[in-house]
C-alpha cells in the first residue's frame, strides 16, 4: 500500500507507460506495413503455425485459410526445402542463439509463381509452462534478387569482355595517392596477377625509364587542375619485355569541388605501334625509292583534293616553284582539252586513269610522258588518296612514230610488190602458155599426118613430149591460181558442204568410175567462207585422195564434221591409200614439194599448198596424219566466224 501522498502521481505514471505501449505497438505495426513484412509464429513440438495475412499473401494461400507444418513444406521450392528444415534444427541448438534468418523459394498456392522470400526469427525456448516457439517476419525479396543476378551478370558481362580485349582497369584516390588495380593490370605490367603490391610507386617503377617523367607530369596535371588522364607510354617487364600501353582516365571531383579519384582503363597496343613504327620505315623507304626513280610522282588526298606529296624531280623538271598547279601549267595546248576532259571522268567515277601527254620542260621544249593514276581505298573500301605518276616515254614515243614511218613505207613497198608480183604472174603465164599451147597444137598436127609413119619407138618419143607439155600447162596454171590467193578478196557466205561435194564427185566421176572409189560425207553441216575457194580446197584433197590410192583394196575416201571447243567447225579427210611417213607431215605442203616420183603418181606438187593458202584465207588451219600403206588423214580447222 502506497502512501497517500504518492497516490495521485503513480496514475500518470501507469497512464504514461500504458501510452508508450501503445505507441511502441503502434510503430511496430507501422515497421511492419511500411516494410511490406509478415509474420508468424511456430510451435515446433506442436507443428502449429500462426501467420499474419501478409505471410499469408506471401505464399500464396487465402486468408482465411488455416496454416500447418505440411503447408509450410509443401510450399517452399523443392530444391529449398532441406536448406529450410536444416536452419530451422540448427536455430533451436544452444550455440546458435536462437537466431533464425533464410532465403527460400516459395511457390503460391493460387496461380503457382515462385518468389524469393527472406525470414528472419528467433528461437523461444519452452519457459513457465510455455512450449517452445519461433516469431519472426518473412519479407518479399524477387526484385531485389532479380536486381542482384542481372547486377552480378553484367559484372561478369564486364569482366569477360575487359579479360577477352585485354583491358585493365584501376582506381586512384587521388586525395590520398592510394592506387589500386585489377589483375587484366597486373598481366599488362607483366606482374603475376594478385601477387603484388599495388600503389603509385609500383606503378611508376613499371613504366620505361625514358618515359616516367611524362607520366608523372600527366598525373600531377590531373591532381592538380581535374584533367583527364590520357597518355601512351611503355613498360618493363619484369624479364626486361618492352611493351606499350594506351591508358586512359576519368578524374572526378568531390562536392568542395576538388579532384577526389580517377578511374579508368588500359590496353596493350604494342602491335599497333610497332606496325606504325613498320609503316613509318616503310613510307620512309618508299619516298627513297621514289625519288631515286626517273618519274614525277605525287599523292592526293580523295575528299579535299590536297597535294599532300610531290617527288623533288616536279620542281626540277618543270622549274614551277608551285608544285600543286604544275601539272596544269605544264600540259601542252593541244593535249590539255583531252586529257582534262578523261582526268575528270576518273575522278568522278573513282576509275584508273592512263593517258599519254606532253609536258613542257624548263627548256620550253616538250616532252612525251605517260600519266598513270589510281585511287587508293581503305579496308572498308571508301575512297582516301589519289596517287600517281608521269614517266618521261619521248625517246620511246618518237622511236614508234619512227617506227610507224617505217612500216607504212615498206607497206607500201610490199603493196606494190605483191601487185606487181601479181601482174607479172599474169603476163608470165599468158607469155608462158603460149609458146606450150603452140607446141602442143604443131605436136599434134605433126600426129595426125605422120602417125602412120612413126615408128613405135618415135610414137613413145612423142608421147613423153605430150605428157611434158601437158604437165607445163598444169604447174602455169597452178602458180597462177597460187599467186592469186594472197590477194583475192571475198565475202563469206553459208556454204552447204552436201551439196558441195555432190557436184564436187560429179566432176570427179571418171577417175572414181576408173578406180571404183567408195566416197562417203553424209549428214555434213553448213561451212561459212568463200564458194569457190572451199571448191578448190575439197576438190584437191578428194583428188590427193583418188591419186594416191592403194592396189588391191577398194580406195575408201571418209568425210566427217564436228563442232570444236571454240564452236568452230572441225572436218576431216581420211582415205586408205598409200599414206605417207609421219615425219613428212608439214613437209607436204611445201610448195612443188612431191614425196613420190613424178613417173609414178602426176601432178605438180602445188595441190596440197594450195589447201593451205585457202584454210589461211578463211583463218582456220590444215594438219595431216599418215601411215606409209595404211593412208592419210587431213583435218581442217575453221574458226567460229571465217574470215
Amino acid at each position: 500500500m502506497l502512501p497517500p501522498s504518492l497516490e495521485p502521481s503513480l496514475e500518470p505514471v501507469a497512464g504514461d507507460l500504458e501510452q508508450a505501449l501503445r505507441d511502441s505497438e503502434l510503430h511496430r505495426a507501422l515497421a511492419i506495413e511500411g516494410g511490406a513484412l509478415g509474420t508468424y509464429e511456430f510451435f515446433p513440438t506442436e507443428g502449429r503455425m500462426n501467420w499474419s495475412d501478409r505471410t499469408k499473401e506471401l505464399f500464396g494461400i487465402p486468408a482465411d485459410s488455416p496454416v500447418t507444418l505440411e503447408v509450410f513444406r509443401s510450399a517452399i521450392h523443392p530444391d529449398d526445402l532441406p536448406r529450410a528444415l536444416a536452419n530451422l534444427e540448427s536455430a533451436q541448438l544452444p550455440e546458435s542463439n536462437g537466431i533464425l534468418e533464410q532465403e527460400y523459394r516459395v511457390r503460391a498456392y493460387d496461380n503457382g509463381t515462385t518468389r524469393w522470400l527472406r525470414s528472419r526469427g528467433k528461437y523461444f525456448p519452452a519457459q513457465g509452462g510455455q512450449p517452445p516457439r519461433f516469431a519472426g517476419v518473412v519479407q518479399d525479396i524477387s526484385s531485389w534478387k532479380e536486381s542482384a543476378y542481372w547486377l552480378s551478370e553484367g559484372r561478369q558481362r564486364l569482366e569477360a569482355a575487359l579479360t577477352a580485349s585485354g583491358t585493365g582497369t584501376f582506381r586512384w584516390n587521388i586525395q590520398t595517392n592510394a592506387l589500386s588495380w585489377d589483375e587484366n593490370l597486373d598481366r599488362l605490367f607483366g606482374l603475376a596477377p594478385g601477387q603484388t603490391v599495388r600503389s603509385l610507386d609500383s606503378f611508376i617503377e613499371c613504366v620505361h625509364p625514358e618515359d616516367r617523367s611524362a607520366v608523372i607530369d600527366a598525373c600531377s596535371q590531373c591532381a592538380a587542375t581535374a584533367a583527364d588522364f590520357d597518355l601512351e607510354f611503355r613498360v618493363i617487364w619484369p624479364d626486361g619485355t618492352v611493351r606499350w600501353l594506351d591508358d586512359k582516365g576519368k578524374t572526378y571531383l568531390d562536392e568542395q569541388g576538388r579532384p577526389s579519384y580517377m578511374t579508368g582503363a588500359c590496353v596493350d597496343i604494342t602491335a599497333r605501334r610497332e606496325a606504325e613504327e613498320a609503316l613509318r620505315a616503310s613510307e620512309a623507304r618508299l619516298r627513297m625509292l621514289t625519288e631515286a626513280l626517273p618519274q614525277l610522282s605525287w599523292l592526293r588526298d580523295a575528299d579535299s583534293y590536297r597535294l599532300e606529296y610531290a617527288s623533288a624531280r616536279w620542281q626540277e623538271y618543270s622549274g614551277i616553284e608551285d608544285v600543286d598547279t604544275a601539272w596544269a601549267e605544264m600540259v601542252h595546248p593541244d593535249d590539255k582539252e583531252r586529257v582534262m576532259s578523261i582526268w575528270k571522268d576518273a575522278l568522278a567515277n573513282a576509275r584508273n586513269f592512263r593517258e599519254q601527254m606532253r609536258l613542257r620542260h624548263r627548256d620550253g621544249h616538250y616532252r612525251w610522258h605517260l600519266s598513270i593514276a589510281q585511287p587508293v581505298r581503305d579496308g572498308a573500301g571508301k575512297l582516301r588518296k589519289w596517287t600517281g605518276t608521269l614517266l618521261d616515254i619521248h625517246d620511246q614515243k618518237t622511236f614508234e612514230e619512227t617506227l610507224d614511218n617505217l612500216v607504212r613505207e615498206r607497206t607500201q613497198q610490199l603493196q606494190q610488190s605483191n601487185d606487181d608480183l601479181q601482174q607479172f604472174a599474169h603476163v608470165a603465164s599468158h607469155d608462158l602458155k603460149e609458146p606450150v599451147r603452140k607446141a602442143r597444137l604443131f605436136l599434134g598436127r605433126f600426129l595426125e599426118q605422120e602417125q602412120a609413119t612413126l615408128s613405135a619407138e618415135g610414137a613413145l618419143y612423142l608421147a613423153k613430149v605430150e605428157s611434158a607439155l601437158s604437165r607445163m600447162t598444169a604447174m602455169v596454171d597452178g602458180v597462177l591460181a597460187y599467186s592469186l590467193l594472197h590477194g583475192q578478196e571475198f565475202e563469206p557466205e553459208v556454204v552447204p558442204l552436201v551439196p558441195l561435194l555432190n557436184e564436187i564427185c560429179v566432176d570427179l566421176e571418171v577417175p572414181i568410175h576408173e578406180k571404183q572409189a567408195l566416197i562417203e560425207y553424209a549428214d555434213l553441216p553448213d561451212g561459212r567462207g568463200s564458194r569457190v575457194l572451199l571448191y578448190q580446197l575439197f576438190y584437191n584433197l578428194l583428188k590427193n585422195s583418188l591419186k594416191f590410192t592403194s592396189a588391191g583394196r577398194t580406195p575408201r575416201i571418209e568425210l566427217k564434221a564436228d563442232v570444236a571447243e571454240d564452236g568452230g567447225l572441225l572436218v576431216s579427210v581420211r582415205d586408205n591409200g598409200i599414206g605417207f611417213a609421219p615425219q613428212q607431215a608439214a613437209r607436204i605442203f611445201e610448195p612443188f614439194r612431191r614425196l613420190h616420183p613424178k613417173d609414178h603418181y602426176e601432178g605438180t606438187g602445188l595441190g596440197l599448198a594450195l589447201c593451205e593458202k585457202i584454210m589461211e584465207r578463211h583463218g582456220g588451219s590444215i594438219r595431216a596424219e599418215g601411215r606409209e600403206g595404211e593412208g592419210a588423214t587431213f583435218h581442217l580447222q575453221f574458226p567460229a566466224t571465217a574470215k
